[in-house]
């Protein structure tokens, strides 16, 4: 499987902190001087869409000015083939005059992939001179060298761009000249990138709250709607917190207030934080029960240094999220304000080589057993009728370690239709009785265009940061998995009654004296729907269809045919229902030219009013075993038949007697 992150989105901030000093974008090569120490002769490329040549390739470095150049150490792709070692420098042609600039950090763009064979350096110089470095150098008594990656495990890669920020003051601050060097010191590693470097003039104190963490699951930072059985008795709180600043930053505190239905405050302290560092800390809480209703959780971080900071706008961030009576919800639709959310999409069209078999996963944290009632997922603008959609609930480590696609539950096809593209979202009940055990799933939407001509888009909340592989998809055209890195709105239903539900009840039709009619058999639609039915569709088994809402329809012979009731509502609900219905040559049906049936709706009645029903007696009602019929002016051989509420003969009884043993019937409503 390809690494999960290969087309993750990653919100990254690319600007420094505090006023720029100096900034180079390597798009002029002689603005740095390339060299090397040692018998190697590998030395730093800089230009315009460089790309390493050895045999692991790394993608090229994704800054925000990487179209017009950037620096690449390529040491894979030079296979040294000796024990020497590569030291290769990159340094500024010129030097910087710093003798203005009190607190002085220096910030810079990179890709780089870790190697347990060498070591990265930024070196810096007052005079010109350098240090020469290997990778066995003690560097703990040279303030003006610092290692980069030093915890990095080898293999490892750096998001693509990551920003790297160290605080030069001690060194740089108050210096009319410096020069910046970057050097690699190693054997055979893999690829360095390196784009917009800048000097900037550090704040005392700026302390920034870069994400937050408020969630039934430790494992996503945020949940749109969480059913109120499966908050649980705790919840997950926390942030991550980054120092911009030159001072440490220390009594580093994360305070989580919660208001709604119910109210909670909660504080998640932290450890010092040094500049250019960034912590993060999740912990769980214990909280009341949560009433259903709309939630604002607001995280604001603070330090005993906060009465420095001279920006308190990037202290506070607000997270909103719902407790529902059983909707769950990664993304934020409908709960997040519209001027707060970022929408995105994913689809059949987003990527080459997806129009038929994609798959779109959504995480859902599962915390007590529930039912799973329903799914449904929202589509987003470029959705066109004619294709169709298949969910379904999956492992999560069968998805992510590529060792099945295979879900554990899963739902009928389901057509696009124009009215759930109407309605925005498109639903279908899941068996009843489907039962969830605690424990973590992928929530599935399997996507078909019909080669691209009908494309599907999906819902994508991009508003807050979630977990790397909260949301992934797999790519039918090369048969992986990729992060999607923010919220699907591919959601379940947990417990409840179903948003639809097609029906129906066959049973014998009657005449108005109450006698059966031979051959005629009324279906009764009993169809539900929390919408409303705007849609029907019978197939009735032989090839024949309607969309009317009670058709009649006549069968050439006795069956047994496979009637399909479909239905779609107003809200993008479809759902549909079959069963055999026969006549059987041996019961009360005997001629085998076939048979008619006829589609009513719930409420008719569909055994007819017998004229003289007030003539016949029946006693005791209810019965446990033998029933007593009175009949008045009837004498000789009588037929007696009992029909269940499903209209199927249960006991047919030619007699003289005026009783009937029904001891053997199952408890129910029975007509005699």
């Amino acid at each position: 499987m390809r690494s999960l992150s290969l087309l993750a989105l990653l919100h990254l901030s690319t600007n420094g902190t505090g006023q720029t000093i100096w900034a180079n974008y390597f798009n002029a090569t002689p603005d740095w001087t390339v060299g090397h120490d040692g018998e190697t002769t590998l030395d730093w490329q800089i230009g315009i869409g460089l790309e390493n040549s050895g045999s692991l390739l790394m993608d090229p470095i994704q800054s925000g000015t990487a179209a017009t150049g950037y620096a690449m150490l390529d040491s894979d792709g030079y296979d040294n083939q000796t024990t020497d070692e590569e030291r290769a420098h990159m340094t500024t042609a010129m030097p910087i005059d710093l003798s203005a600039s009190a607190n002085v950090g220096l910030t810079f763009q990179t890709n780089y992939r870790a190697s347990s064979n060498g070591r990265c350096y930024v070196v810096l110089s007052v005079d010109g001179t350098f240090p020469l470095l290997t990778s066995t150098t003690d560097i703990s008594s040279m303030p003006n060298v610092f290692e980069l990656f030093a915890s990095m495990p080898d293999g490892a890669y750096t998001p693509n761009p990551q920003l790297v920020q160290l605080n030069v003051s001690s060194f740089a601050a108050g210096q009319p000249t410096v020069w910046i060097r970057f050097l690699w010191a190693g054997n055979h590693g893999y690829a360095w990138f390196i784009d917009d470097v800048k000097l900037v003039e550090l704040l005392d104190a700026d302390i920034q709250l870069q994400a937050t963490h408020c969630s039934n699951s430790s494992f996503v930072p945020y949940v749109g709607s969480t059913p109120a059985a499966q908050m649980g008795t705790t919840i997950q709180l926390g942030g991550t917190v980054a120092n911009q600043g030159a001072m440490v930053q220390s009594g580093v505190s994360v305070n989580v207030n919660v208001q709604g239905p119910t109210l909670f405050t909660h504080d998640v302290a932290m450890n010092d934080i040094a500049f250019g560092a960034t912590t993060s800390l999740v912990e769980p809480y214990t909280i009341p029960m949560l009433d259903p209703g709309l939630y604002q959780a607001t995280h604001s971080v603070s330090s005993d240094q906060l009465a420095s900071d001279v920006d308190l706008t990037d202290n506070i961030t607000i997270r909103h999220f719902s407790v529902t009576n059983g909707q769950y919800a990664l993304d934020g639709f409908g709960v997040i304000p519209t001027g707060d959310l970022v929408q995105g999409s994913l689809g059949t069209s987003t990527f080459a080589d997806c129009e038929d078999g994609m798959t779109l996963y959504s995480y859902m944290q599962v915390n007590s057993e529930a039912e799973l009632v329903s799914m449904h997922a929202l589509l987003a603008p470029g959705t066109q009728p004619g294709g169709f959609v298949v969910f379904g609930v999956y492992d999560t480590t069968e998805v992510l370690e590529f060792s099945g696609l295979l879900p554990l539950v899963s739902s009928d096809i389901i057509p696009v239709t124009a009215q759930t593209i109407t309605a925005g979202r498109i639903e279908v009940p899941i068996e009843s009785g489907t039962l969830l055990v605690p424990g973590g799933y992928y929530l599935g939407i399997t996507l078909y265009s019909n080669g691209g001509a009908d494309p599907i888009f999906i819902k994508d909340d991009l508003t807050y940061a979630q977990a790397a592989i909260a949301s992934v998809f797999y790519h039918p055209g090369d048969a992986s998995v990729y992060s999607d890195g923010n919220a699907l709105a591919v959601r379940a239903q947990l417990d409840g009654p179903p948003p639809c539900e097609a029906q129906y009840v066959a049973s014998q039709a009657t005449d108005t004296n109450g006698d059966l009619v031979p051959f005629v058999v009324n279906i009764v639609n009993t169809s539900t729907s929390a919408g409303t039915v705007a849609t029907w569709l019978w197939d009735f088994g032989d090839g024949s269809f309607s969309t009317d809402e009670f058709p009649s329809h006549d069968y050439i012979n006795n069956g047994p045919y496979t009637l399909c009731l479909s239905i779609g509502d107003n809200t993008g609900c479809y759902d549909q229902y079959c069963d055999d219905i026969m006549v059987d040559e041996t019961g009360l049906f005997t001629r085998n030219e076939g048979f008619s049936i006829h589609i009513i709706p719930a409420g008719t009645d569909a055994i007819g009013e017998h004229a003289r029903t007030n003539a016949l007696r029946l006693w005791p009602n209810p019965v446990s075993d033998m029933l007593h019929v009175d009949l008045p002016n009837a004498s000789g051989v009588r037929d007696a038949i009992i029909i269940d509420a499903r209209g199927t003969v249960v006991l047919a009884q030619r007699t003289t007697t005026r009783s009937l043993d029904v001891s053997t019937l199952a408890p129910g409503c029975y007509a005699l």
